[in-house]
């Protein structure tokens, strides 16, 4: 009985814009969020409020005013004068909805870095400034129990004698890619902090780990 059983939440509409896959698509991540709440939490009020704050992204026209935005968020990107890296941390990131979206949005828009799933999650984003601030803005625009950007890296593109230093100089990540480094499986996997501080360490971040997790890095053995 609720609220100790988990409720179903459904949502139904007749608006021309909102297909019978876009209600799907809706209804399935609808679940996932409830799922995601700790049982026995009131939450039809917080799924209320999920919906009327994410309904929008899933009525949207399709395809040729999307494609304009990218086109002119290209354009813009283009007169960046800064690369930026940021560290993101979450509570926790189980759901394959958001998991999906990240990807995505890594494949989208020109940066390059990594989702780390499981508890705690951890997002590394880098790009020209404007792609990374968009993606940034579009994670906080999704509902997490908790978020924050722990850590924010802007070089110029330019030095002070005016020569430009290449994107791919700046990297330290080639791709968006998914990385998993789980002590085990199951949807409540914890990641195993050592063999990620080794990760960072090959990519020439490890001073960051501390930032993110509060404690120093150590190399598991299961990682040497």
């Amino acid at each position: 009985m609720y609220p100790q059983d988990v409720p179903e939440v459904l949502v139904r509409s007749d608006a021309p814009l909102f297909t019978r896959q876009q209600q799907k698509r809706l209804n399935d991540d609808v679940a996932e969020h409830i799922l995601s709440l700790d049982r026995g939490e009131l939450c039809i009020g917080e799924a209320i409020q999920w919906i009327r704050e994410n309904t929008y992204k899933y009525v949207e026209p399709p395809s040729p005013s999307k494609d304009k935005s990218l086109s002119n968020l290209s354009k813009k990107t283009k007169h960046d004068d800064t690369f930026t890296r940021l560290w993101i941390h979450s509570h926790h990131i189980y759901s394959k909805f958001k998991r999906r979206d990240i990807l995505d949005w890594g494949a989208e828009l020109p940066v390059t870095g990594f989702c780390l799933p499981g508890k705690p999650g951890i997002i590394c984003i880098e790009g020209e400034k404007s792609s990374a601030e968009e993606f940034w803005n579009r994670l906080r625009r999704m509902n997490w129990k908790k978020i924050s950007c722990k850590h924010r890296e802007d070089f110029p593109f330019c030095d002070g004698k005016g020569q430009l230093t290449p994107v791919s100089d700046l990297r330290k990540f080639s791709g968006f890619e998914e990385k998993e480094f789980a002590v085990r499986g199951g949807r409540d996997y914890h990641m195993d902090l050592g063999m990620f501080f080794k990760f960072l360490e090959e990519h020439n971040c490890g001073s960051v780990f501390k930032i993110l997790l509060g404690v120093d890095g150590k190399v598991s053995s299961k990682a040497e």
